[in-house]
């Protein structure tokens, strides 16, 4: 780390990939579900679809209805993990150095991606001991991910968000499998990583094409180990009262 922060204040650690395909078959198909499933339960708290050249409304029986709804309710669910599976998702993460001649730890400045477009992402600065990675990866294949060697991590911290790494996967230009591969987040969350500032606020790290700094030592270093794992109210609850 002191050869690495040796003549830069700050250092860019990690940017992701291009989330653009992922934001839209998420938003899609979460809509999707929502919108069916709201239109099924309708139909069915109304009474059904009426019976043709009649104007009598049909007659289901009650475990029929209570299965529609439980459909219904699935469809929802489904949907609202979709939505969800883009959000918080970690844009880059830069360690700052303290000043020379002060003493104190080192100050990591994570960029979040907003959920809509012409939204100001959201800035979260925090101590090495207040971030908590959580290194359990679902993955079923190898993750590809490019490494900058630190003698160029100066280079790669003055570049600009819009360079493409220099090892770029194959798969981001073959639409198949990006679809397979977006999928596979949307159920999954396949390559992604949790981060956690404090005792609630959760991120997500892709590491699918990313480019980190070093094959993410620097970054290993400058975060502690998530014992405490899992997200949500519940786990909130749980870190809360040490249960």
């Amino acid at each position: 780390m002191e050869k690495l922060f040796a003549a830069n204040e700050s250092i860019l650690l990690y940017r992701a990939p291009n989330h653009t395909s992922f934001y839209v078959l998420s938003y899609l198909c979460g809509s999707l579900l929502l919108f069916g499933a709201w239109n099924w339960a309708y139909l069915e708290l109304r009474g059904g679809m009426p019976e043709k050249d009649s104007n009598l409304v049909r007659k289901r029986r009650w475990y029929i209805t209570a299965t529609s709804l439980l459909s219904c309710a699935m469809g929802v669910l489904f949907g609202t993990i979709f939505i969800l599976g883009p959000l918080r998702l970690i844009r880059t993460i830069t360690a700052k150095a303290p000043a020379p001649g002060v003493s104190g730890p080192f100050t990591l400045r994570c960029e979040v991606k907003s959920p809509l477009p012409f939204m100001k992402p959201s800035i979260i600065e925090t101590t090495p001991s207040q971030a908590f990675l959580n290194r359990q990866i679902s993955a079923m294949e190898n993750i590809p991910f490019t490494s900058i060697e630190p003698s160029q991590a100066q280079a790669f911290t003055s570049a600009p968000a819009t360079s493409k790494p220099t090892k770029s996967p194959g798969v981001i230009l073959r639409p198949w499998d990006a679809l397979r591969r977006d999928t596979r987040r949307m159920f999954y969350r396949d390559g992604i990583a949790r981060l956690r500032f404090g005792p609630s606020d959760t991120c997500k790290l892709d590491i699918q094409g990313c480019q980190v700094v070093d094959y993410g030592v620097p970054l290993e270093m400058l975060t502690k180990p998530d014992y405490n794992l899992g997200f949500g109210p519940i786990a909130w609850v749980r870190r809360q009262f040490n249960l």
